[in-house]
């Protein structure tokens, strides 16, 4: 399945993209956002996460934000292992960060796919299975299955130069962040009462400008009877 490929760079996209397209996800605001560290590295065997606290599952809506701070790359040449390599600054900024927002309540996929570069017809130089999810019991879990480490042409310096080597591990490294939403929570304290009203209320007539924790709900700039609605349709329906 060993393969050359004439781009480092693109294979660490596709590293990042897999291995930590990660995950779950949300402003990291609010009451109850659950900040969940995560770091991973794989040799070629499969690779589980759970992460260490849970989000409150009781919330119609979550939403999600990741973002990699670490990407690593072990190869060997000849026998001689060389690294790690740290190729972070060569990933797209798009592909190192990424937002979501979810229907509650868990549990929910976020992602499930199968990663493969280059594609088919070549033999596959990186390529694994992706699962990521939110359980019901509002833990986060990543699955990396199924995985194959090719060769890939990279500069070793003197005296070897831009030589093939193989690939023989891969770390990631980041920080997952999933708020739970409840509509018309305008404190952030997961739930919709007397608060909320007060605030609403104290911004009553806004008519240009409004931000939701003044009242606008519906995003339109100001504070008024369809706001009002809105926050009295949801009044004392969530707790997280």
């Amino acid at each position: 399945m060993n393969r050359t490929i004439h781009n480092v760079t693109a294979l660490s996209v596709y590293v990042a993209f897999i291995l930590g397209s990660l995950l779950l996800i949300a402003s990291p605001a609010g009451a109850d956002t659950a900040t969940w560290d995560f770091d991973l590295q794989t040799a070629g065997e499969d690779v589980f996460w759970t992460s260490s606290t849970a989000v409150c599952t009781t919330a119609p809506q979550y939403d999600t934000v990741y973002e990699i701070t670490l990407v690593e790359v072990m190869v060997s040449y000849l026998g001689i292992p060389f690294g790690p390599f740290d190729v972070t600054g060569e990933i797209p900024p798009e592909q190192i960060s990424g937002e979501g927002t979810y229907e509650g309540p868990p549990p929910f996929v976020v992602y499930d796919n199968h990663i493969r570069y280059p594609d088919e017809p070549e033999p596959a130089a990186f390529e694994a299975s992706l699962l990521m999810l939110v359980d019901g019991n509002g833990y986060g879990q990543v699955s990396v299955t199924n995985l194959t480490l090719g060769t890939v042409v990279y500069d070793l310096g003197w005296p070897f130069g831009e030589v093939e080597v193989q690939i023989e591990s891969v770390r990631m490294a980041g920080t997952v962040w999933i708020t739970p939403i409840v509509p018309a929570d305008l404190d952030g304290d997961g739930d919709v009462d007397l608060q909320d009203l007060a605030i609403l209320l104290a911004h009553y007539g806004t008519s240009s400008g409004a931000t939701y924790e003044e009242g606008d709900i519906d995003g339109d700039g100001d504070v008024d009877l369809a706001d009002l609605a809105e926050l009295l349709g949801n009044y004392g329906q969530w707790d997280c």
